[in-house]
C-alpha cells in the first residue's frame, strides 16, 4: 500500500482514530469504572484497624459510589473492640479509596450517652465478597423484572454481622420520575449466597425505556466511541466518494 496515495492516507487516519477511541475507552472503562470491592478495600482497612488494636473486630462495611456491579469507588469499614461479654466498647472507621488512599481511624468511644448500635455484631465466615453478591441478586428475577422497567442506582450496598455469619444488605431505587420514588430491598447471605429477601417498595410510572442505555456506563465507554467510529468512518467514505467522481467528470 503506497501512503503517498491521498486515499491510502485517508484509511490509516481512520485506523488510527479507531485504535486511540478503543484504548482511551479502555483505560477510562479500566481506570474510572471499576472501583473496587469489599474485600479489595478491606486488606487495606483491617491494617489501620490492627494498629488500632489487636483485638479490632469488623462489624459494617459500607459501599459508596458504585462504579459496576458491586464495586465503589469507596468503602466505609468500621470496626470495634468488644468486652468480655460481647458488648461493643469503641469503634472506628477507616475510609478506602479505589486509588489505594485511605482516612482513619476515627474513633468513637461508647458510654451511657453514646450507645452502639444495635446491629453491630462481628462479621463472621465472609465468604462472598461484594460484585458476586450483587450479581447473585440480580439473577433473582424479580429484581431481573424491576431493572429491565426501571432506570436505577445503588441506594444502599452494606455488609453486616449476625451471630455466626454476615448477610449483604443491597437497596436499589428507581432514578425518580415523578413525586413518587420507587425501590427493591435484596437481603443475600454472605456465606452461602442464598437470596433471603427481595422486598419491591411501591411501583410507580414507566421511565422511557432509551433512558436505560443513555445513561449506562457500558454505553459511555464502549457505545458513543464506536457510534463516534461509525460517523467519521462514514463522512471519510462519503468526502472521498464525492471527490472520486469529481476527479471522472474532469
Amino acid at each position: 500500500m503506497k501512503w503517498d496515495n491521498p486515499k491510502n492516507r485517508k484509511i490509516l487516519f481512520a485506523v488510527v482514530v479507531v485504535v486511540i477511541v478503543i484504548v482511551c475507552s479502555s483505560l477510562v472503562y479500566f481506570k474510572y469504572l471499576r472501583g473496587i470491592t469489599a474485600k479489595e478495600g478491606v486488606l487495606l482497612a483491617d491494617k489501620i484497624a490492627l494498629a488500632w488494636s489487636h483485638n479490632a473486630t469488623l462489624v459494617c462495611a459500607s459501599g459508596s459510589g458504585e462504579k459496576e456491579e458491586g464495586r465503589f469507588s469507596e468503602w466505609y469499614y468500621v470496626y470495634c473492640e468488644f468486652s468480655e461479654n460481647n458488648t461493643p466498647i469503641r469503634e472506628i472507621l477507616v475510609k478506602v479509596y479505589d486509588d489505594g488512599r485511605t482516612e482513619g481511624p476515627f474513633e468513637t468511644v461508647f458510654s451511657d450517652a453514646i450507645k452502639p448500635p444495635d446491629d453491630y455484631k462481628p462479621i463472621r465466615n465472609w465468604v462472598l465478597d461484594s460484585d458476586a453478591a450483587c450479581r447473585i441478586a440480580k439473577e433473582n428475577n424479580t429484581i431481573k423484572d424491576y431493572m429491565q422497567r426501571y432506570i436505577t442506582d445503588i441506594l444502599s450496598f452494606r455488609l453486616l454481622g449476625t451471630n455466626d455469619s454476615c448477610i449483604w444488605y443491597i437497596n436499589w431505587r428507581a432514578v425518580e420520575m415523578s413525586e413518587s420514588a420507587d425501590g427493591i430491598e435484596t437481603v443475600v447471605n454472605g456465606t452461602s449466597g442464598e437470596v433471603l429477601l427481595v422486598k419491591v417498595r411501591c411501583e410507580g410510572p414507566l421511565p422511557p425505556p432509551y433512558l436505560n442505555y443513555i445513561i449506562n456506563p457500558y454505553f459511555v465507554c464502549w457505545g458513543l466511541p464506536i457510534i463516534a467510529i461509525v460517523v467519521i468512518l462514514a463522512v471519510i467514505i462519503v468526502v472521498d466518494l464525492k471527490l472520486y467522481k469529481k476527479r471522472r467528470l474532469r
